[in-house]
């Protein structure tokens, strides 16, 4: 049995109030506030990893069990979860993943199909492919798996660090890819159905969640649709990014809106429609995605409360044409109570992947040693510190 939630009064509401806060004078009389903090990196580490590791990883999670702090990574070479002890920058055990069998979870390839944590005796895995969800143990049991992800009229769900999991009320709560849109074409309006809450114990399944009204004044393509979001389960909320949004949206857990935020870089300028001439190009998608101002994913630091924001400037098609790949990419720092407190350049060209442990914030540094995982260490400091 399952009950859909097509559009809720707090959905509506999420569309008109984002419409009023990005109205043009809102965003022209923007006041950027007096900046208290900044990351000052503290130390960096490696942990050595074998041949059959892949460094290049879409997938990661922190973990804390039994006082002891992992990092985990989904190592799509043997298709196993490795869990690496971040004290002794060293592997501590894995998690295989059985293909086929009683145990069976699928083929896991893809940038979308991902995994969560919860503990070492519940693991979830997403096979986006087979629109699955399975929950196994540490021993790589099979213990259920959830089929009504198969529906395909709908969006399916996503696991990734730029939209991970949550467990609530024996809930599990996930975002939703960005399907069932216009990609070529401008979008009047959106569904509401971009998150979706699964029932563990009655397998019930409702939906929540749509775009800000800036996304019905132009065509964007695909990536530039992408949701991020971020849970503080202290407070019971999540904060809702999307790429061409400078707000924030905080909703609870049920999909209602709680506030929007500014959370704006200068560096990212309004975003330009795809021209036709870009859509019928083989290349001209790509070109227009990374010339285009973005706001990438949203983190949030349960130890020292603050969301990170990642910003990523636009390149002109001159610079890619000449292989310029630098750029001015900038982390907004929010604390708390969302106020922006800091706004720091980042040296990541790449994917920039964050995980908050003990001691600090922890980038991946992608390198040329495939032997070895590198990681920055960072702290939030106040700036005359």
């Amino acid at each position: 049995m399952k009950s859909i939630l097509n559009c809720s009064t707090s959905l509506l509401l999420i569309l008109i109030i984002s419409t009023g806060c990005q109205s043009r004078s809102t965003i022209d009389n923007y006041i950027e506030p007096e900046l208290t903090h900044t990351l000052k990196k503290i130390g960096e580490y490696e942990i050595p990893v074998d041949s059959m590791t892949a460094t290049n990883f879409l997938h990661y999670q922190y973990l804390e069990e039994d006082g002891i702090e992992y990092f985990t990574m989904l190592n799509s070479i043997k298709q196993e979860i490795n869990l690496y002890n971040i004290n002794r920058k060293e592997l501590a055990f894995t998690i295989p993943l059985s293909f086929e069998g009683p145990n069976g979870i699928g083929n896991l390839e893809g940038f979308n199909s991902g995994y969560f944590i919860h503990n070492l005796d519940s693991i979830f895995i997403l096979n986006r492919t087979r629109r699955q969800l399975f929950l196994v143990n540490g021993e790589s049991e099979l213990i259920n798996s959830f089929d009504s992800f198969r529906d395909t009229s709908l969006p399916s769900a996503v696991i990734a660090p730029f939209a991970p999991m949550l467990l609530h009320d024996n809930e599990a709560i996930l975002l939703n890819i960005q399907n069932g849109m216009k990609y070529g074409g401008r979008n009047k309006s959106y569904r509401s159905d971009y998150a979706m809450k699964v029932g563990l114990e009655n397998r019930d399944y409702n939906y929540f969640l749509s775009y800000p009204d800036v996304f019905t004044k132009g065509t964007w393509g695909f990536d530039l649709h992408r949701i991020s979001w971020a849970f503080d389960k202290e407070s019971e909320r999540i904060a809702v990014s999307y790429p061409l949004d400078h707000n924030i949206y905080l909703i609870d857990f049920d999909g209602n809106l709680i506030e929007s935020i500014p959370a704006r870089s200068e560096v990212i300028i309004d975003a330009e429609s795809i021209s036709k001439s870009q859509l019928k190009s083989k290349t001209g998608a790509s070109e227009y995605y990374f010339s285009q101002g973005k706001y990438g994913k949203i983190h949030y630091d349960p130890i020292r409360k603050i969301y990170l924001r990642d910003c990523i400037p636009g390149l002109s098609l001159d610079k890619q044409k000449a292989g310029v790949t630098k750029l001015d990419r900038r982390l907004v720092i929010l604390d708390k109570d969302m106020k922006k407190t800091g706004e720091v350049k980042t040296s990541s060209d790449m994917r920039l992947n964050l995980f908050f442990g003990r001691e600090g914030i922890h980038q991946h540094v992608p390198t040329a040693n495939e032997d070895m995982l590198k990681f920055e260490l960072y702290d939030y400091v106040s700036i005359n510190k």
